[in-house]
């Protein structure tokens, strides 16, 4: 079994084909709007990304498998972050 790796293991997905997701059906891991579970590993957190202007990224990756996802309804998510206080 040595080199086999498990989807939960850190890095274990980085070169795994990126998901389609939505972002409002993802678990939220505290009470951050912008904070999920990964929906591979559930070990990892999904931040959301930001550009070098702070808007919101469709492209994230979670910081523990590194799996690749896109959001589908990050236009939704763009418009809550640019109305909120």
């Amino acid at each position: 079994m040595r080199g086999l790796r498990r989807k939960t293991d850190v890095m274990a997905n980085i070169d795994a084909p990126v998901l389609h997701v939505r972002h409002a059906d993802l678990t939220r891991t505290d009470d951050s709007m912008f904070r999920s579970n990964c929906p591979v590993c559930r070990l990892g957190i999904l931040m959301v990304r930001r550009s070098d202007r702070f808007r919101l990224m469709a492209l994230d990756c979670c910081i523990r498998c590194g799996q690749q996802v896109i959001y589908d309804d990050i236009a939704e998510l763009i418009k809550f972050d640019e109305n909120r206080p």
